[in-house]
């Protein structure tokens, strides 16, 4: 169906996005879309097929003639290719997809909007008010009392401040709620690990490598969920991946560029094929006996109302070997030529000049590689090698600069000795390992959407599933966050550190634990974890409560006063005084409100005149 080789000069680099302007594709008019549609990809096709065979191992140096000594002809392919396909999709997908659940902003917003409205209305304003720094008496803390609650007082002076008095339902379940934010929260952790526990009965690490290597070699790549057809099976979806060969997404042809058609389709053995084309709303399949012809056979409503197949594709929608396939074919001939070049120079031609043998001579010649000869009157005989052997040296030279321009082509590492250092960041540094990284993070942006549509999907199919997955029904696509695992045991101590130091700051554990990459599933090591986390953390902020408590006390009016009628705290020195309102007034009336106490000091026998002042 395809041809094996493509010509020399070939434009057609990077896989076509196919269009239609049809708005609506119904039963009347899906053939058209499709015959039409086959065309532009027919063309992506033959690349692909290209393209996968030069990733096997079938490149233009196989079929290279040599003119001069035709029957020393090696045709060295080093597969490049295949290397670089593999790093990228083991980097990438060695380790699961998982999916955790995102932060839920606009719950936690809901929530704690709700419970300052609550507070606000249950709680009485200025129950109890204070001075900062000075204890109001009793009388006068009334009378402001009274005050604030005539002039609807705020609590936002100056010098007083509000504290709520304490609710008898504070911490309570509120009526109605069944259950806590905690229990919630465990809800929906178990509700993810069960999630990922149906994509991992449909194997999707091992079809997210096949994608990936369908990806990373075409450029595109293609997966499809339906309904399970077992009653019995654990999750109510079966994923699949398709062959780009035989399968293909066709947008909307405006700035939105929305899938209006799913197409994938198999040959048979008799060498008919059946098509099956996926709307929103319709499914239609077709019987032909070649590519061309088609004739619908059924159709009948989609029952998800989403089309089931999703294409992922990298940026340029190119395989990631193929901007640098000339080097490559370079490379093929270089090595090539310096293996004909040793084959060559071992079948030198023997020259000889002034000398004459026969045939039992030469034959003698080719059993024991020597000859004997005398020489004619006047004339010497020569008998040597005719060769010419390449300067290695100089042809490695251009072997390693091919190496390296393909290496920094493709983002892939090398495999030379690490040159300045043996440390992480040296070995990053010095053989690309960084820019594989840096490549790898720009593929999880392009896999985010498309698996978002396809997670959008399994969610479609669940919540259409029986009772027996109503557990999972509330789970929407938006609340899941794509995690992919890489480098898991590397540079284990730095991570493990840094995990420790945001736990004991108090960022969230699930934030945590996905931030340091530690784990392969993120959300089910916290959910083994939460609970003992989350005590470590609520120790450690009740630790911190009760020292900013004992930091902050409030004094006591019975504590012991010094000589100037101020109240010190216990071990402070003269220079930390916490003043009493009750110190000496003088004649005017100013300072505290026991006169009794009188300033003893040597420099002044009045009545001291400013009770709030700090040594």
């Amino acid at each position: 169906m395809f041809n094996n080789h493509m010509p020399a000069v070939n434009a057609d680099f990077g896989r076509i996005m196919i269009f239609t302007d049809v708005e609506k594709i119904t039963k009347e008019n899906v053939g058209g879309v499709i015959s039409h549609t086959m065309l532009e990809h027919n063309m992506n096709a033959r690349r692909e097929h290209y393209l996968m065979n030069y990733e096997k191992g079938l490149h233009p140096i196989l079929d290279r003639d040599k003119d001069i000594r035709p029957e020393i002809n090696n045709r060295i392919v080093e597969n490049s290719a295949s290397k670089i396909v593999e790093v990228h999709t083991g980097y990438c997908f060695s380790n699961p997809v998982t999916f955790v659940r995102k932060t839920d902003v606009d719950g936690d917003e809901k929530e704690k909007n709700g419970k300052s409205a609550e507070s606000a209305s249950k709680t009485p304003p200025n129950e109890k008010t204070e001075e900062k720094g000075i204890i109001i008496p009793k009388d006068e803390e009334k009378s402001l009392k009274n005050d604030s609650e005539s002039k609807n007082f705020s609590g936002n002076d100056e010098n007083l401040s509000v504290s709520d008095k304490p609710q008898k339902n504070s911490g309570e379940t509120p009526k109605g709620d069944k259950k806590t934010k905690k229990d919630k929260e465990k809800d929906v952790d178990v509700k993810f690990a069960k999630l990922n526990r149906m994509f991992q009965s449909q194997y999707k690490a091992k079809k997210d490598t096949e994608m990936a290597h369908h990806l990373f070699t075409c450029g595109v790549g293609y997966q499809m969920a339906l309904q399970s057809r077992r009653d019995d099976s654990f999750a109510p979806f079966e994923l699949m991946t398709l062959n780009p060969l035989t399968t293909y997404v066709v947008y909307s042809n405006d700035a939105y560029r929305e899938p209006k058609l799913g197409v994938t389709f198999f040959a048979h053995e008799d060498g008919t094929y059946d098509f099956t084309a996926y709307t929103e709303d319709q499914v239609f399949q077709f019987k032909n006996s070649t590519l061309d012809l088609m004739s619908l056979y059924k159709s009948f409503k989609n029952p998800l109302g989403i089309i089931p197949i999703v294409e992922f594709s990298l940026t340029d929608r190119m395989g990631v070997f193929e901007k640098a396939m000339p080097i490559i074919d370079a490379l093929d001939v270089l090595n090539s030529d310096r293996v004909n070049d040793v084959a060559q120079h071992v079948q030198s031609i023997l020259w000889m000049n002034n000398c004459e043998i026969d045939e039992k001579q030469q034959e003698a010649l080719r059993d024991n590689g020597m000859i004997m000869t005398k020489s004619q009157s006047g004339k010497d005989p020569k008998i040597q090698y005719l060769s010419q052997v390449l300067n290695q040296s100089e042809v490695q030279t251009l072997a390693n600069y091919y190496q390296d321009q393909l290496m920094q082509m493709t983002f892939t590492p090398s495999w030379n000795e690490t040159a300045g250092g043996s440390t992480t960041g040296a070995v990053l540094l010095s053989n690309g390992w960084q820019y594989l990284e840096l490549y790898a993070k720009t593929v999880e942006m392009l896999f985010d959407e498309p698996e978002h549509r396809l997670l959008e999907i399994v969610t479609t199919i669940i919540n259409k599933a029986g009772s027996k997955y109503s557990d999972l029904k509330d789970i929407k696509a938006s609340d899941i966050e794509v995690k992919f695992n890489r480098n898991k045991t590397f540079d284990l101590t730095t991570k493990t550190n840094a995990l420790v130091s945001m736990i004991n700051s108090g960022v969230d554990g699930l934030t945590a634990f996905k931030t340091v990459s530690l784990f392969t599933d993120p959300q089910a090591a916290w959910g083994a974890s939460k609970k003992i986390i989350e005590g470590i953390q609520k120790k450690l902020s009740g630790d911190s409560e009760n020292k900013n408590s004992a930091n902050n006390k409030t004094p006591d009016q019975n504590a012991p006063h010094d000589s100037l009628g101020l109240i010190r705290a216990p071990g402070e020195q003269s220079d930390n005084v916490i003043l009493d309102a009750n110190a000496a007034k003088d004649a005017e009336g100013k300072g505290g409100s026991n006169n009794a106490k009188k300033d003893p000091t040597e420099k002044s026998k009045n009545p001291s005149k400013v009770p709030g002042v700090t040594e």
